[in-house]
């Protein structure tokens, strides 16, 4: 992309409330998706922001979570009740993209 481009996508970005409130609630902490869902957000707003390149799970954040979350898998018995997948990715971590660090850094200005 070039800078003409993501000036204009920035500009477009900053126009939408539901990425700007993203990209200001992610600007405090990183959270996972679940909490987001706590900060009033629906699945189609972070699935929006996400889709947009705005907000990407946090890989490294994730794998550790992994086990500190087993015990609290087997105590509800979602490995048995095949919802493991589910319950990791709502409690992946998402961090801003570069695209959205730009859109907080504008926001700020």
């Amino acid at each position: 992309m070039t800078k003409l481009t993501d000036l204009e996508q920035i500009t477009k970005y900053r126009k939408d409330p539901i990425i700007v409130r993203i990209v200001r609630i992610l600007d405090i902490t990183s959270l996972s998706i679940l909490e987001l869902v706590e900060y009033d957000l629906t699945r189609k707003d972070i699935n929006h922001a996400w889709s947009n390149g705005v907000i990407k799970i946090d890989k490294s954040a994730s794998s550790s979570d992994v086990s500190a979350y087993e015990d609290d898998y087997n105590k509800r018995n979602i490995l048995v009740s095949g919802d493991y997948y589910f319950y990791n990715f709502l409690n992946s971590k998402v961090k801003l993209t570069e695209v959205g660090l730009q859109i907080l850094e504008s926001i700020k200005e």
